[in-house]
């Protein structure tokens, strides 16, 4: 199952969109997304965990390797594809 997350900020907007999606026979699911839950603020500690360990994964002393350029390409590289 796909999922399509639509943001309306109208009322009049929803009520639309929800007769549609009622004639093409799409489920749909409200979400408030006013109001901030235990697990919203939850999620946003852990982007903050997750960021502070990035920053922390490398040092101020080392060399910077984001202009590096491979001048010789691995010859067994093969290019993976989704079941193969």
């Amino acid at each position: 199952m796909k999922t399509l997350i639509i943001n309306i900020d109208k009322e009049s907007t929803l009520e639309k969109f929800l007769s549609l999606a009622k004639k093409l026979h799409i489920k749909t699911k409200l979400v408030d997304t006013s109001k901030e839950t235990e697990t919203d603020t939850e999620h946003e500690e852990w982007l903050k965990l997750a960021m502070v360990s990035f920053a922390n994964t490398y040092s101020e002393d080392e060399a910077d390797i984001s202009n590096i350029v491979v001048s010789e390409p691995n010859p067994k590289y093969k290019v993976w594809k989704k079941g193969a």
